[in-house]
């Protein structure tokens, strides 16, 4: 530990010595794009100077004092290996002695994705719109609720949930517009309730147009539809999707594995690289991938000024040591069974929003969300009083995913069961031969990291179009395991397994 330290301390040295500048003069806001993943600003001022280098380090030192939070140590991994090293020490200080132009991901004008675009086809053309209302609120609430209770409840995996409804909703809608009969009323079903599709999309075209944006509090959400060679998608189609789900871009590529990197490619961008490798693999039966992707990073309208160490207590008694962030706040939320805050972010256009179930009635967080539905959430968020309440959040940040499986199952316990089928119609999505189009996956990444200055999060949602009955690709090119069984009993008379093939006896 004691060499790792002075190693660092030594190299800092001749790195700044070389390069006429002073530590206190070094800055990457302008040097990298801002947003959640500046890479080297590991303890989250803004800046990549020294200090991060040396927090580095002590890091990597396994210094006890050293209080590196996820998100720094994501920032901290510069050379993107998955790993906390002194190479990403040496490369911080290159990058801050100006030995070097970037870390982390550079600046690129021209994707590779770009390649298989065919968004220049397509304009969008002017259509009518539909104020947001109680019905729309409404239909948005009831989803919320659905999705965060069917997924609490289904998710034994992850100590930690975070979904994104508008997220999901978008990839969904996009998706539902390409459905027809029982497949496309179950889906309308669970997005909007009584809401016809195409009043969904007049409701989403005036809610996504308006969702605000600005230096202090952005928000960005993107679209993308991913095709294959197998299937054409019907030019309505694309038409109605462009028309209404703001910034789209569609591409025609074949299945292979750079497909899949430029997917995950486009993914990263869209959210500040928050969001990275998400595709792990394409289905071999797949046909088509409708992806939504947004970001999000705010800075607070009064910043957290006093932070403390304290310890969080999970409802089994474990004890975990925190930061916890203290401050007055002027707005309170309650209802029989919680209370909470809401703090605003900068401009006022988003707010943060605390809910804690009310421990003298013994309410845990699962009771909490067991007893959530549409009207609920509506009563707490409009419960809003101007009414000093003092608060201590602990500073979090992390990711969650909902893998193959989750989010799908989930979907199909609140009723959207024909459209994982195969007998789902996708006939409004494809010019022919759509028969035993259903879907197969559909994938949920998020991430979030709260702390004093601000909340930077992200989320995409993918969803994976299968074609049924196309034969599995198996293709037996690295090491395998084999069997031979006798049919009757199917037990194996032989087992094995291949690392080598070239090599056999004589």
């Amino acid at each position: 530990m004691k060499f790792l330290k002075q190693t660092a301390a030594v190299l800092a040295g001749s790195l700044l010595a070389g390069s006429c500048i002073t530590p206190a003069a070094v800055s990457a806001k302008d040097a990298v794009p801002a947003g959640i993943r500046e890479y080297g600003d590991v303890n989250g001022d803004n800046s990549v100077d020294v200090a991060d280098a040396v927090l580095t380090a002590r890091y990597v030192a396994a210094d006890p004092n050293a209080t590196v939070t996820d998100m720094g140590r994501s920032c901290a991994d510069v050379n993107l290996d998955g790993n906390v090293d002194g190479t990403d020490v040496t490369q911080i200080l290159e990058y801050i002695a100006k030995k070097r132009d970037y870390l982390g991901y550079p600046k690129t004008s021209d994707p590779g994705y770009q390649s298989f675009s065919l968004t220049k086809d397509i304009t969008a053309q002017t259509v009518k719109d539909k104020a947001v209302d109680e019905a729309f609120f409404k239909s948005q609430y009831d989803l919320t609720a659905k999705l965060m209770k069917e997924i609490s409840f289904s998710d034994t995996e992850h100590d930690n949930i975070l979904l994104s409804p508008l997220s999901i909703a978008s990839a969904l809608a996009m998706t539902a517009n390409g459905a027809d009969g029982e497949t496309r009323a179950e889906m309308e079903q669970l997005l909007g309730g009584t809401l016809s599709m195409e009043e969904l999309n007049a409701y989403y075209l005036n809610y996504l147009a308006n969702l605000p944006s600005s230096d202090n509090a952005k928000l960005h959400l993107a679209n993308s539809i991913w095709n294959s060679e197998e299937l054409q998608i019907r030019d309505d189609y694309l038409q109605t999707v462009k028309n209404y789900y703001g910034d789209m871009d569609v591409f025609k590529a074949p299945f292979t594995d750079s497909t899949r990197s430029a997917i995950n490619s486009w993914i990263s961008d869209k959210t500040d690289h928050m969001i990275e490798d998400m595709l792990k693999y394409m289905d071999p039966n797949a046909v088509t991938y409708l992806v939504n992707a947004l970001a999000f990073d705010a800075e607070w309208e009064t910043s957290w000024k006093e932070t403390a160490d304290g310890v969080f207590t999970d409802y089994d008694g474990t004890k975990l040591d925190v930061t916890l962030m203290k401050g007055t706040e002027k707005y309170y939320i309650s209802d029989k069974y919680a209370e909470g805050f809401i703090k605003p972010y900068a401009g006022s256009t988003y707010s943060f929003v605390g809910i804690l179930p009310r421990e003298s009635l013994s309410v845990t967080l699962s009771d909490y969300v067991g007893m959530m539905d549409a009207d609920s959430l509506q009563k707490l968020l409009g419960s809003r009083t101007e009414e000093a309440v003092q608060v201590a959040l602990p500073k979090f940040g992390f990711a969650y995913d909902t893998g193959d499986t989750l989010l799908g199952n989930a979907l199909q316990k609140l009723g959207m069961k024909k459209a994982f089928s195969g007998e789902a119609d996708f006939s409004k999505l494809y010019e022919k031969d759509s028969e035993g189009v259903y879907i197969g996956r559909v994938l949920h990444n998020t991430f979030i990291d709260v702390n004093e200055t601000g909340t930077q999060a992200a989320a995409a949602t993918v969803v994976e179009m299968t074609r049924q009955g196309g034969a599995p690709n198996l293709s037996f090119t690295r090491p395998f395991l084999f069997m031979i069984i006798d049919e009757r009993t199917q037990l194996p008379v032989f087992i094995g397994s291949v690392r080598n093939p070239g090599k056999t006896t004589e």
